[in-house]
């Protein structure tokens, strides 16, 4: 995300250079070579940086299509923590700490079957 901001931004500051340099450009701006240059190198420049965004975006979507498949993972994990954590209020005897939870959590998944389906 962070990189994208940062290309994006890179592309408005090309824009504003050539506005720039178009708005000073005294006479016709086809005799202003210095700007002609400036256009050539920031064309190639803005094409590499949306290149650059268009596969950020697309791995960006990837991540979250992949994070979206392991929620109801992440749903059923956290009702199990709070259901431990409230066995306390039954009985003081039923105290568990959140490292003997993960030692637990931990144990189930490594002892589970493997599966691509994570509904």
């Amino acid at each position: 995300i962070i990189s994208n901001a940062k290309m994006k931004q890179e592309i408005k500051e090309i824009e504003d250079k050539i506005l720039h340099r178009l708005s000073a450009s005294e006479g016709s701006p086809v005799d202003d070579i210095s700007l002609i240059d400036t256009l050539e190198i920031s064309k190639v420049k803005a094409e590499e940086i949306k290149a650059k965004v268009l596969v950020a975006e697309q791995t960006e979507k990837d991540i979250d299509e992949t994070r979206s498949r392991y929620l109801p993972v992440a749903v059923r994990t956290q009702i199990l923590f709070f259901c431990v954590v409230d066995l306390a209020m039954v009985d003081p005897m039923y105290q568990y700490s959140l490292e003997w939870y993960i030692k637990i959590f931990l144990a189930g998944i490594a002892n589970a079957e493997t599966s691509d389906d994570l509904s």
